[in-house]
């Protein structure tokens, strides 16, 4: 079975060797890791631990918003290459939750990055807010002279695993619709190499659908505190469709005629891909679900997957695409080969 020129197997090791590299290499960019706060009489003090920026050899602005309003730290002092303290004058005024927004430039680096609900105390007025609005609108063109992924609350550096997870979900799909198209023509025009071609990309697919599920669980353990969060319904759907496939191998196993066989899983192939389809794209966009571009939550394309994270996750999905491709090609020509299968699929 050659889907393609041969020649695909390079494009593939190239660009997945491309993916591990800058996917892995790539810093994130600079910004505010966590913020401790202290009142005294007359100021609000913030002990800020940054992230990825060297605060000797940087020129850090700190400020405070709270809805349209902004306040300058009246002073910033180094602690060390990764820890400040700001000052920020304090004023009676109505607890509300503000965001801290950080500012920086350094020899190849500047940008802007923030912190939200940083803290929550009564807050000083400055008058010229204006004047800050003017800077901090300035400053947001960021990563001036090197590549950086976003940095996100949460994700942190297992943003990465954006490169790995998703496109094993993209895999099995793109396989699943191979074996599906197989089955389809198996029923219309029965050939014992459509079904051969059908039964082998399900394997490969759910050796991809696996691994999805693993690397899945690790970013959940990280992000969301548990290698498996049962109330999400597209883990939910991600585990049924996997079992509804691990079914169609047992179906296969177990029916002995070769023609029963083929009919069997040509139509099972057909409702297995079906009920995916439910529980993996249309029901998680209709409830709720931690997933993003689910259950409300912003897809990637809107929220994470800025132009840094689209150079390599798109060159990562269509490699992995492309090593599933040749890892099917490998199967088929194993099943032909066997002694037990030259008489069922020829030469």
């Amino acid at each position: 079975m050659n889907l393609l020129n041969p020649s695909y197997k390079i494009v593939a090791v190239v660009l997945l060797a491309y993916t591990l590299f800058y996917g892995l290499k790539t810093p994130l960019a600079p910004s505010v890791y966590k913020v401790q706060s202290s009142i005294n009489a007359d100021a609000v003090v913030l002990d800020i631990e940054l992230y990825n920026l060297n605060a000797h050899n940087s020129t850090i602005d700190l400020y405070l918003e709270d809805d349209g309003d902004k306040w300058q730290a009246k002073s910033i002092a180094i602690l060390d290459a990764t820890h400040v303290q700001a000052v920020f004058e304090k004023q009676a005024r109505t607890n509300r939750t503000q965001n801290l927004f950080l500012t920086y430039q350094s020899a190849n680096l500047g940008g802007k990055n923030s912190f939200l609900n940083a803290i929550q105390v009564p807050m000083a007025y400055l008058q010229n807010e204006n004047q800050i609005a003017t800077a901090i609108e300035k400053s947001t063109e960021w990563h001036e002279g090197m590549q950086v992924f976003p940095f996100r609350e949460q994700l942190y550096e297992t943003i990465r695993n954006l490169f790995f997870h998703v496109p094993m979900w993209f895999v099995m799909l793109f396989l699943s619709a191979i074996s599906l198209y197989y089955s389809i023509s198996y029923l219309k025009n029965p050939s014992v190499r459509k079904d051969m071609i059908a039964s082998q990309a399900i394997k490969v697919a759910v050796l991809f659908g696996a691994l999805g599920l693993v690397t899945g669980s690790i970013w959940a353990r990280f992000t969301w505190g548990s290698f498996w969060v049962s109330q999400d319904v597209k883990l939910n759907g991600a585990a049924i469709s996997m079992l509804l496939y691990l079914a169609y191998l047992w179906l296969r196993s177990a029916t002995k005629d070769d023609l029963s066989r083929a009919k069997l899983s040509a139509v099972y192939n057909i409702f297995a891909f079906t009920l995916m389809m439910v529980f993996m794209m249309i029901l998680p966009r209709m409830l709720d679900s931690l997933h993003p571009g689910n259950g409300g939550n912003p897809a990637f394309s809107k929220y994470d997957l800025d132009s840094s994270l689209r150079g390599v996750f798109y060159p990562a999905v269509l490699g992995w695409i492309l090593l599933a491709i040749w890892i099917l090609e490998i199967r088929i020509r194993l099943c032909k080969i066997k002694p037990s299968a030259k008489s069922i699929y020829g030469k």
